[in-house]
This record gives C-alpha cells, sequence and structure tokens, in this order.
C-alpha cells in the first residue's frame, strides 16, 4: 500500500467545486477506477471507490467522493482528495 501523508487542501479547495475547473459533473460521469485526463487541470484524475478508501477514521470527517489527482512522469503530483458531499475537502493526502 502507498504511504499517504495529510498535507491540508494543498490548493484545491481553488479547484474543486461549483464555478471552479473541476466539477461535480466531472465526478459522478466517472465509474469508480476510472482515469481520464482533464486538460483544464493538466493532470489525470480517477474515481476511487469511496467505500474502499474512506479515510473518515483518519481526517474525523466523512467522505463522499475520493478522487486521486495525478501526473503519470512526476511523481511529486500524486494526490488523493477526500471530498464531502458539498465537495468541500476533508483532506488531501501526498501519495507516496
Amino acid at each position: 500500500m502507498a504511504g499517504h501523508l495529510p498535507i491540508g487542501k494543498a490548493g484545491f479547495d481553488m479547484l474543486i467545486g461549483k464555478g471552479k475547473p473541476f466539477k461535480r459533473i466531472d465526478i459522478l460521469r466517472l465509474n469508480d477506477f476510472q482515469k481520464e485526463f482533464n486538460e483544464k487541470l493538466g493532470c489525470y484524475t480517477q474515481k476511487l471507490p469511496t467505500n474502499e478508501y474512506r479515510m473518515d477514521e483518519e481526517h474525523g470527517l466523512k467522505d463522499h467522493f475520493v478522487i486521486y489527482f495525478y501526473k503519470p512522469d512526476e511523481a511529486e503530483f500524486s494526490y488523493e482528495v477526500h471530498l464531502d458531499n458539498q465537495l468541500k475537502i476533508n483532506q488531501v493526502y501526498l501519495v507516496m
């Protein structure tokens, strides 16, 4: 299993939500484990199954969505973003 380092919101709150580059529709149209390149963000996004990847006990909030943002050629750009039902960020983890 990859290591997960909690890093707060890491600026993802500026990218996710209504009126921002990554919206609810971008999440809902993906199936679990489906990945696609998001041109607006310049990285791949992958929807992870919340029931398997939730970390509610770790950060104390209820996860509704878990999205993985990454760039295959940049090991330093690998983030797992945990969101509530309103797309507010519960926690961002740097995946190592």
